[in-house]
């Protein structure tokens, strides 16, 4: 299946590795733009993600990867950056242009074999993004599962998503991998609609490593601390759709990005809308 994304210059494009299942994930934009990032879980495999310290002086984001693999297919991201490079994508030190692209990554050794994407199946995924996105187990969600608490065997298919709407005139997208450790819950109904009962976790639960990635798109121009803003409300979707949520397994991140340039609405309604949208993408990427 197939979304058409609707923020103007905003692509996303994947390399899936079916037979290892496992893959990767790049979502880019041609201006770029300032971002802010929320680790929600124990457990982060982060790379270049340059505003977990606060004083850090690269504050903006040329695209985003998200990679199977753990802290291995973090590596598969340079990838990324020698395709933007080649495009004049960075910052200009000397001769050279340097990308900003921060990454993060899902744990799915377990789920297939002992492979994960390399610099290669970054740059593919690079080359191949497009406003039209394939959604599913595709990507960096080939090999995602939910609700591990019990062992794989008894866990369900994870995946990718996108979820897109709009506010006070604002078009936002919410990307997921969800490979959460905790089942999803359907937070209208209560209802689990994917993965075991969380009253079933007991003394003999097994800690199969973990992690939900989120990347929140908002066309608009915000500065760092309304995107913290934003990104700290909406990170509400993590504990309203997974149960357990934000556990020491899981290496759960979002990250918000304003690519726009007109004036963003406060960070209340953005974040309430980004928060609604990320429960939309949570549940769409176990029921494609």
């Amino acid at each position: 299946m197939r979304v058409r994304l609707q923020i103007p210059g905003l692509k996303a494009g994947h390399t899936t590795l079916k037979e290892a299942l496992t893959g990767c994930t790049v979502i880019l934009h041609d201006a770029g733009g300032p971002y802010a990032v929320q680790i929600v879980g124990g457990a982060a495999a982060l790379r270049q993600a340059s505003l977990t310290d606060p004083f850090h002086s690269a504050r903006t984001a040329h695209g985003f990867f998200f990679t199977g693999g753990s802290g291995f297919g973090l590596g598969a991201s340079t990838g990324v950056l020698d395709f933007l490079s080649k495009k004049g994508v960075g910052i200009r030190i000397g001769d050279m242009r340097i990308p900003s692209v921060p990454a993060a990554a899902i744990y799915d050794l377990r789920v297939g074999s002992s492979i994960w994407p390399l610099a290669e199946h970054g740059y593919q995924a690079a080359s191949r993004a497009s406003e039209d996105v394939h959604v599913g187990r595709v990507g960096a969600g080939t090999g995602a599962r939910v609700g591990k608490f019990l062992g794989l065997e008894h866990s369900a298919p994870g995946g990718f998503a996108v979820a897109q709407g709009e506010v006070s005139g604002v078009r936002i997208a919410a990307f997921a991998v969800v490979n959460a450790f905790g089942s999803v819950r359907d937070p209208e109904s209560g209802s689990i609609v994917a993965g075991p009962e969380a009253s079933l976790l007991g003394k003999a639960f097994n800690p199969v490593d973990s992690t939900t990635l989120a990347l929140v798109v908002i066309d608009a121009a915000m500065d760092h601390l309304s995107l913290a803003r934003t990104a700290r409300i909406a990170q509400g979707a993590f504990y309203r759709v997974f149960s357990p949520a934000a556990t020491q397994y899981d290496g759960d991140v979002l990250f918000v990005w304003a690519v726009g340039r007109n004036s963003a609405p406060d960070p209340l309604i953005t974040g309430i809308k980004a928060q609604s949208l990320l429960e939309r993408a949570f549940l769409s990427a176990v029921n494609p």
